[in-house]
């Protein structure tokens, strides 16, 4: 079981079970603009300090009807380097004082982790809590009914954290991996690229140097592109492109050098010149995108070999 899905389990259980120093302990595990969304009418709370006032409140009160957490499970699901989803449930028992166990019901969640300087932290929890209701002694969850505009902003929210990269705002490997199928291969032309001597620039001038480096590049590729192309940051400092415009092998060296040239003009900061080496191929009809990648990654290859800052085609 991984850390993350540990302290789900740790914080889900305290919630319930009602220990009110432990659980205001548990929340330095919370970032300052959580919001958590459960079932009952008044449980929304849209940050820290509204959590923490309900956690005194709620576990201040005398309890006649306590709860018992058990078949914990969870999965997690990274979203991005700096999120990552688990999502999971557990059933929830109503005892009484004596501890005898009345009724159980069953109870699912999704804590959001972001991760702050180095560390996780709470930014989102969804979840179904059981509620009593007075009339017959039922025991159940509530069905969630409020603030189903919050909701759908966070799954919104969720999805687009699962598809984009955090740092450029450019579409992730998954994201371009899932679209990959829908696109017209014949005559398009797959582009990898990456930036010659990255490791320089976060040396001498810094790691957000680096950053400001891949922001600057991430821009200059999108407005190069035709609409409808699909341009990803695969990871570190290598990118694809997917241009389906047709074009010959010669306008395609063409756009590559211009596009060298628009990366290596110089600037202000002179950290954000940078040279590239790009490696393309243009797709088969029907191509899978591995046997595609295979061959534009020996073009980069090629390129890195015979002095880099330059294109090949294979």
């Amino acid at each position: 079981m991984s850390e993350l899905i540990q302290l789900t389990e740790k914080i889900w259980k305290e919630y319930y079970e009602g220990d009110r120093e432990k659980l205001l302990r548990s929340l330095e595990w919370f970032a300052q603009d959580c919001v958590v969304v459960g079932a009952g009418r008044q449980e929304l709370f849209r940050d820290l300090c509204q959590l923490r006032d309900a956690v005194v409140l709620k576990h201040g009160e005398n309890q006649s009807s306590l709860f018992e957490c058990t078949d914990f499970f969870g999965e997690e699901l990274p979203l991005s380097g700096d999120f990552t989803l688990v999502y999971g449930g557990g059933a929830i028992w109503r005892t009484s004082e004596d501890g005898l166990r009345h009724s159980r019901v069953d109870s699912r969640f999704s804590f959001l982790y972001r991760r702050e300087n180095g560390a996780w932290r709470i930014t989102h929890i969804h979840h179904s809590s059981p509620s009593q209701l007075l009339e017959e002694d039922i025991f159940r969850a509530e069905v969630l009914g409020e603030q189903p505009q919050l909701v759908q902003e966070k799954m919104e929210s969720l999805l687009y954290l699962a598809e984009t990269d955090s740092l450029t705002g450019l579409m992730n490997y998954r994201s371009f991996c899932r679209k990959y199928p829908g696109v017209r291969k014949e005559g398009a032309w797959l582009v990898i690229l990456d930036i010659d001597n990255f490791k320089g620039v976060n040396d001498r001038y810094g790691h957000l140097a680096g950053n400001e480096t891949l922001q600057r590049l991430s821009r200059i590729l999108v407005s190069s592109v035709q609409e409808g192309d699909l341009v990803c940051r695969m990871g570190g400092d290598e990118f694809i492109l997917l241009c389906s415009l047709g074009m010959t092998r010669e306008e395609a060296l063409l756009i590559a050098q211009e596009l060298q040239t628009a990366l290596n003009r110089e600037e202000e900061k002179p950290y954000l010149a940078v040279g590239v080496s790009i490696g393309m191929t243009q797709l088969e009809e029907n191509e899978s995108l591995e046997s595609a990648l295979e061959r534009a990654d020996s073009a980069l290859y090629l390129s890195k070999v015979n002095g880099k800052g330059r294109a090949s085609i294979l």
